[in-house]
């Protein structure tokens, strides 16, 4: 189905047809990511396990002889450089014109070696076969209403967040944070930095029984009974489908989602980018429900409240720093009750037996409780979250007049909007 509320978001310009049958994720294809070297001294490497040469010793170890051998034979040392993971549509179409004289002059080497993958749900990010690892990669393409490259501060930025906030979630079990461990991007201008650069991602994964996907699927059919998949998951639980146990799903899902993404704005001032593309869920009986955030480069930022728990966190990618509190919550209204609870409630009413206004009043309910007034933001959260309207990005109307990176906004009513003292 593609993105619901992203007009176009199959488009992918300026790919041809064939190229969308390549590289889309709906595809299944095997895409062979290319091994690159860069010269250290063209690469800013960011780790958090203080290890630089961290994508050829863990991530893809089995081609260390093959790439030392490979050095060697045109009389270089392999320490003298990093290894870069580059998509081939990139490569292609990008790096060879961008890069030619770094390529000419050995200071960007392309390598005969592959490493294979497939496409996740964001396009970019690449899920590397028989490894535990994802991979986000800059591809110049624009998807939905942004250009899908990498800035270099969120190659800086999404390693320290990913510590933190994976060290400071720990309490919450129903919520985790991906831990990125590694980023790297060119020494060079910013315009061209963002075309070679690279996040690397451990792979989500729960433990307990029951199964982990991306929330988007959750409203969308199945290979397995071609049912939508959040059906099959109440039939599953409860052999049935009817206003009870639709009203405990949503109750149960927005509780375990909210809880810990409020605290993290009361606490820390950080808003996390969780909507349906970016969050997991694992689905496991008795409606045991957990979710794990992926990609911190849409998140908002608070400094002050940020600076007052990690005193000595900097933050790289200004776009993160938002100018208020009320921008950080107006993040988390956006991406975790308008696409994420919406969509789901969407979906749900569908059926006779379910009025939207009752499952709107359940997020109401289950975001009151879980803002904490003993802690700061509390007057705030509910001003914003329960006000008279929301602003909506007008992304039909963004791809018509070609704004690729400023936003077009309308307001609309609110759904859970109350009286607010």
């Amino acid at each position: 189905e593609g993105h619901p509320t992203h007009p176009l978001t199959k488009t992918k310009l300026p790919l041809s047809m064939e190229e969308v049958r390549t590289y889309s994720p709906e595809f299944e294809k095997i895409i062979n990511l290319k091994v690159m070297l860069i010269h250290n001294e063209y690469v800013n490497v960011t780790t958090i396990l203080d290890h630089s040469q961290f994508i050829l010793n863990e991530v893809i170890p089995e081609y260390l002889d093959e790439l030392h051998t490979f050095m060697n034979n045109r009389e270089r040392l392999l320490k003298d450089y990093k290894v870069i993971l580059v998509h081939p549509w990139q490569y292609e179409h990008t790096i060879r014109n961008k890069f030619k004289e770094w390529l000419q002059n050995h200071i960007l080497i392309s390598t005969p070696f592959h490493v294979p993958s497939k496409a996740t749900s964001s396009f970019r990010t690449m899920s590397l076969i028989n490894h535990p690892y994802h991979v986000k990669l800059p591809v110049n393409v624009q998807a939905t209403s942004a250009v899908r490259t990498v800035s270099p501060e969120t190659t800086i930025d999404g390693p320290k967040l990913s510590q933190a906030l994976h060290r400071e979630l720990n309490q919450y079990t129903q919520l985790d944070v991906v831990l990125e461990p590694y980023g790297l991007f060119a020494k060079t201008d910013s315009d061209d930095a963002r075309q070679l650069a690279c996040i690397i991602r451990e792979k989500p994964f729960i433990k307990n029984d029951g199964i982990l996907l991306v929330t988007g699927a959750l409203v969308n059919k199945n290979v397995v009974d071609n049912e939508i998949t959040v059906d099959s998951y109440l039939k599953w639980m409860n052999d049935d489908i009817n206003q009870h146990t639709i009203h405990q799903f949503m109750r149960n899902y927005t509780r375990q989602l909210v809880i810990p993404l409020l605290a993290l704005i009361q606490d820390y001032g950080i808003a996390l980018e969780a909507h349906m593309q970016n969050t997991l869920v694992h689905l496991g009986p008795e409606y045991q429900i957990q979710f794990i955030v992926r990609d911190l480069g849409g998140s908002r930022i608070d400094i002050k409240t940020l600076s007052q728990k990690l005193k000595h966190i900097e933050v790289e990618n200004k776009s993160l720093l938002a100018d208020s509190i009320e921008e950080v919550i107006m993040k988390f209204q956006h991406a975790v009750v308008q696409n994420q609870l919406a969509e789901l409630i969407f979906h749900f009413k569908k059926y006779d037996f379910i009025k939207e206004e009752e499952l709107f009043n359940i997020i109401q309910e289950e975001i009151e409780v879980a803002i904490n007034d003993t802690k700061p933001h509390a007057d705030t959260l509910r001003k914003v979250l329960f006000g008279p309207t929301i602003t909506v990005k007008a992304l039909l109307k963004m791809r018509m007049k070609k704004k690729v990176k400023k936003y077009l906004n309308i307001s609309l009513d609110n759904p859970i909007k109350r009286e607010v003292n």
